[in-house]
């Protein structure tokens, strides 16, 4: 699977609604971009995908309140009629939203669109005067906690999309990503979350404080064996019922490897497309009340 890497279209000094832009593709050819507010709806021609097999996306940008300009890749399921729920993936700190593209196939898979983001100062959505890999300890710190504008821009872009059922939407977060996707659990319009290798603590986002605010939210907790015992410490000290744990046989930052993962959370997110009431609440190991 591949994710094509477009050219940087540029932004007009306002943002305007929806207009379409030529981008010329790595491969060859062109495609349109959409240049959006958070809120607006793009609409975009789809990329080239090398192979027959690899899912094809569409370049969408969208602005985040305090206006940072991002990048993205949306992945519509092919051939869909009616709208559909959605999934949001949020890649680590460092990364880029390619980090889980191994999931986007299984995804569209379940009849849901996807949306991969690059956070701010991150691969696309990077910027001469923002650039994570440049920053120091200190600007990296001051960073991370607007973060969390980056994902509402991402939800308000799904919302606003005419193929995507915008109050059935799950977040996949890797690292930081996913806690990220933890402290914007409490947004009514997300219905499950997944959570790949998280650290307890992580640039001022504690696990143990911001679980609690996303009970009854079907969650699931993804690590390596190497990873697993601080997890399920915190989980045994706090007394947390309302998380599944999964541990694949990877090492950390490999857990792809397993080529059964992505199906596995492909199906488990399906299961929750609705939220709890998939399966009449939800609590340790996804049993239901």
């Amino acid at each position: 699977m591949l994710l094509v890497t477009l050219a940087l279209c540029a932004f007009p000094p306002d943002v305007r609604p929806a207009t379409a832009e030529p981008v010329e593709l790595p491969s060859g050819g062109t495609t349109t971009c959409a240049v959006v507010g958070a809120a607006s709806l793009a609409t975009a021609t789809p990329e080239k995908a090398e192979s027959k097999d690899d899912p094809v996306g569409e370049l969408a940008r969208m602005e985040t309140r305090d206006k940072i300009r991002l990048e993205a890749t949306f992945y519509p399921v092919p051939r869909a009629k009616d709208p559909l729920p959605a999934v949001l993936l949020i890649h680590d700190l460092g990364s880029d939203r390619s980090q889980l593209v191994p999931l986007v196939e299984k995804l569209l898979k379940e009849k849901l669109c996807v949306l991969a983001i690059d956070l701010r100062g991150h691969g696309t959505s990077a910027t001469e005067d923002l650039d994570w890999s440049k920053l120091e300890e200190v600007q990296r710190e001051r960073l991370t906690p607007f973060m969390r504008d980056d994902v509402n821009a991402a939800l308000d872009w799904l919302t606003a999309d005419s193929r995507v059922i915008g109050t059935r939407i799950g977040i996949v977060g890797q690292g930081f990503g996913g806690l990220l996707g933890l402290r914007a659990a409490r947004d009514e319009r997300i219905v499950n979350l997944t959570m790949i290798e998280p650290a307890l603590e992580d640039h001022g986002y504690r696990l143990s404080a911001l679980l609690p605010d996303a009970e009854g939210l079907p969650m699931q907790i993804v690590v390596g064996k190497d990873e697993e015992q601080p997890i399920d410490d915190l989980i045994k000290s706090e007394n947390i019922d309302y998380v599944e744990m999964r541990t694949v046989k990877a090492e950390r930052g490999a857990l792809f490897e397993d080529k059964r993962l992505a199906a596995a959370l492909g199906k488990w997110i399906d299961t929750y497309r609705e939220g709890a009431q998939s399966q009449g609440g939800f609590r340790m190991n996804g049993a239901g009340k």
